[in-house]
């Protein structure tokens, strides 16, 4: 094994579920079924949740990295993309 435990959802409202136990890591696809994933990482900052984040987008603009900004996400990174890059 690659030593990841690995949890899969596809929108927010599974993901807030999959919050507890709080997880190491999140990494998050912009493009969730049910909002936008910058909703996601502002809970996980709201709430001081002490996983690390990182975002997954088609493209980053100056209005994607003014939202971006105050939420701290570790790491930005542009699709497509492969496991050996995230696991970086």
């Amino acid at each position: 094994g690659s030593g990841w435990d690995v949890q899969i959802t596809k929108s927010v409202k599974e993901a807030l579920s999959d919050l507890d136990p709080i997880p190491d890591w999140v990494v998050i696809d912009l493009g969730l079924a049910d909002s936008n994933g910058v909703d996601l990482l502002r809970h996980i900052r709201r709430n001081s949740l002490p996983c690390r984040v990182v975002l997954i987008v088609e493209q980053v603009d100056q209005a994607l990295s003014a939202t971006l900004e105050p939420l701290r996400p570790e790491a930005v990174l542009k699709k497509p993309l492969s496991f050996d890059r995230l696991a970086q």
